[in-house]
């Protein structure tokens, strides 16, 4: 739960989405979606098959497959296809923050 430890004492209103971004084995996302319950709906991205196919697994294994959808591909491309209505982004190291602020503003949400 250490990865979550700074997202543990907010209030978190009912009906918050999260894109989690290289999420790799889903740290921090499906923490934070154990964490937070029914509370939070989040979408898990990364462009390896193997940790999808693994995320695939641990969410079905976990029972969250009601909140929380995993997206194979590079981010900079979902953001122009996909409407997924986000309001809290997590992400590793994995871009520079200009280009996601740039991905931002292309995208449909």
């Amino acid at each position: 739960m250490g990865s979550i430890t700074p997202l543990m004492h907010i209030d978190v209103p009912r009906g918050t989405n999260f894109i989690d971004i290289g999420t790799g084995a889903g740290i921090p996302g499906i923490p934070l979606l154990l964490y937070f319950g029914g509370n939070m709906k989040g979408v898990l991205v990364d462009s390896n098959n193997k940790k999808i196919k693994f995320l695939l697994n641990a969410i079905e294994t976990l029972g969250i497959t009601n909140i929380v959808t995993v997206i194979q591909g590079r981010v900079e491309e979902i953001a122009k296809k996909k409407h997924i209505g986000i309001i809290l982004i997590l992400l590793c190291p994995v871009l520079l923050l200009t280009r996601l602020w740039h991905w931002s503003m292309d995208c449909p949400l």
